[in-house]
This record gives C-alpha cells, sequence and structure tokens, in this order.
C-alpha cells in the first residue's frame, strides 16, 4: 500500500526486537515521540503479537470515543504521510 500510495518501491528490513527497541528509543532523544519506558512496552508487545498473534479483536467504538474522532484505516493515514 505504501509503494502504490507513494508511487515508490517500499523494501521491508527485518531488524530484532532489541534493534527496534534501541531505536525507538533513539528517536525519544531527539523528537517528542516516544519515551524510553514506552519504547520498551511497544517492543514488548509487538514480539508477544508475533510470537502468538493477537488476542483481541480491536474495538473501533472505543477508539473513536477515546481519539474523538473515527480511526483512519492504514490507506487513509498512509496518504497523509
Amino acid at each position: 500500500m505504501l509503494a502504490e500510495q507513494w508511487g515508490r518501491p517500499v523494501r521491508f528490513e527485518p531488524v530484532s526486537a532489541e534493534r527496534w527497541r534501541e531505536e525507538l528509543v533513539a528517536l525519544s532523544e531527539v523528537e517528542d515521540f516516544v519515551n524510553a519506558d514506552m519504547a520498551g512496552r511497544i517492543t514488548a508487545v509487538a514480539e508477544r503479537v508475533a510470537v502468538h498473534g493477537s488476542t483481541m479483536k480491536a474495538d473501533l467504538g472505543a477508539l473513536a470515543r477515546l481519539i474523538g474522532r473515527a480511526p483512519l484505516t492504514f490507506r487513509e493515514f498512509a496518504r497523509t504521510l
């Protein structure tokens, strides 16, 4: 979808969970993106989902109430980048 939206190739480059966490922590030092504790949590959750799959379906209604608007699909989000 990203390649289609951006009109250029996008490649997948696998990284370890530790490297991903390190990159998130590094981002937290230069941008108000995520703090180091949250980087660790995001990595742990992603690793669990990768190994075991998702344990529950997304509740789009609850998400909409939480953020105050309808959530975007990934394709809609990609159009904003």
